[in-house]
């Protein structure tokens, strides 16, 4: 198959979107395979049908593979993450849209490290996309992070010499105007007073 699709880059060739769904979704299974050579083969594969076809409809397919409840085999998972990263470092981070920026993101907190990696990987290259702007990036996320998930982000993207992000408590208190936080304190103040 790598033979064949080899020769039909060098003749200009389409797939069609029949044609991917119908082998894009084997590579995702199988790119972790534990024979490296083969799995080397998978991901050469994956590289040409992203060539091949349309990049953002392409990348659909490698999202289906990052999912634990289709795949169970973190190495394939992890090459399907990787593939992701190289497509928006070619593409930009739109190949993969905002849906699929959740749920890589969503793969941060994993318990498997090599999963947790290649996760922050392939976020972290569309936070350079992004112009390294760590407050959209976590806009475009949305509630996918859990709290665990979101500081290690915001800890690996201060470690790459990103702007701190401040926690949602910071916001939600400097949100709150000053006369107010004066009003608040007074309040709290003549509370303790009467108790005592």
């Amino acid at each position: 198959l790598l033979a064949l699709l080899n020769v039909l880059k060098e003749d200009s060739y389409s797939l069609s979107e029949y044609e991917v769904s119908i082998i894009a979704p084997c590579l995702a299974l199988h790119v972790g395979h534990k024979i490296q050579r083969f799995a080397d083969n998978y991901r050469s594969m994956m590289k040409l049908i992203s060539e091949l076809h349309s990049p953002q409809k392409f990348a659909q397919f490698v999202l289906y593979g990052i999912d634990p409840r289709a795949i169970r085999n973190s190495i394939s998972r992890k090459n399907n993450l990787e593939e992701l990263a190289r497509l928006v470092v070619k593409e930009g981070w739109q190949v993969v849209g905002q849906k699929g920026l959740r749920a890589i993101a969503g793969q941060i907190d994993s318990h498997e490290s090599i999963i947790r990696e290649s996760a922050l990987l392939a976020i972290c290259t569309a936070w350079e996309k992004l112009s390294r702007d760590s407050e959209k990036l976590l806009q475009c996320v949305g509630k996918s992070l859990s709290s665990k998930g979101e500081t290690i982000l915001k800890q690996r993207l201060e470690a790459k010499g990103g702007t701190p992000v401040p926690s949602n408590d910071s916001k939600a208190a400097s949100s709150v105007p000053e006369h107010k936080r004066g009003s608040t304190v007074s309040r709290i103040q003549t509370s303790s007073g009467n108790n005592s």
